[in-house]
């Protein structure tokens, strides 16, 4: 979060994005979170 903000403070076009609705319980599943942040970054 904080580096989306410097990056907008600096007129840089950012889209920030979180997982919603997931609890912040430390047991991951890597595999999805991996394919959430591969579904992010494909072009658009």
């Amino acid at each position: 979060m904080i580096l989306a903000t410097k990056l907008r403070n600096q007129g840089k076009d950012v889209d920030f994005a979180f997982p919603w609705a997931t609890p912040h319980s430390g047991d991951y599943d890597l595999p999805e979170l991996f394919s959430w942040i591969d579904n992010l970054c494909q072009p658009r």
